[in-house]
């Protein structure tokens, strides 16, 4: 079974993802989307939702030369959170697999599952 997440925000995103585990998931629905369930700060366990479909956030976090494992990674090893100046969502500081410094804008499609909106290395915002 799929369950319809509307994002929000002016894009007027909608994601569609298994309401279970990965049970039941379709070729097809791996190839545009995946989940992740991860532990971080010790708080939370978080699933991160990745569209990888042309235009989706792993795209877009490629311009900035980062990968999905490089967000996760850093909000299992997460700094701060706090929200972006420029969107209003919620954010957190962390470090990339490779040392960066990072700074990750998401959303929350619900208390445990979370859209990056985006995701950059901190000297960009300079």
């Amino acid at each position: 079974m799929l369950v319809c997440a509307v994002l929000g925000g002016d894009e007027g995103l909608l994601a569609l993802f298994p309401s279970s585990s990965r049970e039941g998931r379709h070729d097809d629905d791996q190839r545009r989307s995946r989940q992740r369930r991860r532990w971080g700060a010790g708080v939370a366990n978080i699933v991160f939702f990745w569209i990888e479909e042309p235009g989706g956030n792993v795209e877009h976090i490629a311009e900035h030369d980062l990968t999905p494992e490089d967000v996760e990674y850093a909000y299992e090893m997460a700094d701060e959170f706090t929200s972006s100046r420029s969107s209003g969502h919620p954010a957190f500081y962390g470090q990339a697999l490779d040392g960066r410094d990072i700074f990750v804008v998401y959303r929350e499609i619900d208390a445990t599952t979370w859209y990056v909106v985006t995701a950059f290395p901190v000297h960009e915002v300079d």
